[in-house]
């Protein structure tokens, strides 16, 4: 990352018109305004990829680590993203993010977007906690492998998931996420705030791509807009190492 934001810097805001936007103040705005989140991009490397190489990508180390002693579990991964990537083909889109679009997937958020999988396999055990807990796995370690970025809002609905972050550690940037779990662990802060500085910046991984270091000012300032109004604390702290 290139600085550091805290809540000294950041008020949490619920967007940046009307009411609202009076109350986020000049100092915000002007934020917003001298440092812009990174746009999207339609595609990249990963997200161009066939099903096939998806797959074999997807179904090999480092992916399957958490399943790597358990025939039962990499034969449940295999169908879980048979199942996932099967039911994205079926909608319109050149690349696995333009299908993941244009499924309405992503505005059901990280729990409830399996519906529509399992109601499109009549008879398959559609209410087995089991088969969901596996396919929103399926969402999450192609979210890991780049091969989709869900929009902020599919990220913290209803919240983050929990393996959010040991996925993207393991995934994206083993160097970068021990790099700031040794500057969380060596801080003052308490172990809430370095809990939620890594699942930020491991949300803003899976929305954004790339890497730590490439977290921008711009990328905290969204989150913080988008995570207003969320949680349950009092206390909406920001902290970005």
């Amino acid at each position: 990352m290139t600085a550091s934001v805290t809540s000294d810097d950041v008020t949490a805001e619920r967007g940046t018109s009307g009411p609202a936007a009076a109350a986020i103040g000049p100092d915000m705005q002007r934020l917003r305004s001298s440092y812009p989140p990174r746009p999207g991009v339609p595609m990249w490397p990963a997200t161009e990829l066939s099903a096939e190489a998806v797959s074999a990508r997807l179904l090999s180390p480092p992916f399957t680590a958490d399943i790597a002693d358990s025939r039962d579990g990499l034969h449940r991964r295999e169908r879980g993203m048979r199942w996932v990537l099967g039911w994205l083909s079926g909608h319109p889109g050149d690349t696995w993010q333009a299908r993941w679009r244009s499924s309405g997937a992503d505005a059901m958020g990280n729990a409830d977007w399996v519906r529509p999988v399992l109601a499109a396999r009549p008879g398959r055990s559609a209410d087995s906690v089991t088969v969901c807990s596996g396919l929103r796995v399926c969402a999450q370690v192609l979210v890991g492998a780049d091969v989709i970025r869900p929009s902020m809002g599919w990220v913290l609905t209803p919240r983050a998931p929990q393996n959010l972050v040991p996925l993207m550690a393991r995934l994206r940037d083993p160097a970068g996420f021990a790099e700031l779990t040794a500057l969380c662990d060596s801080s003052g802060a308490g172990r809430t705030m370095r809990k939620a500085a890594l699942r930020r910046a491991a949300t803003i991984l899976a929305v954004k791509g790339g890497a730590l270091r490439d977290i921008t000012i711009g990328d905290c300032l969204e989150l913080s807009a988008a995570v207003d109004g969320r949680s349950v604390r009092r206390n909406a702290a920001m902290g970005f190492y």
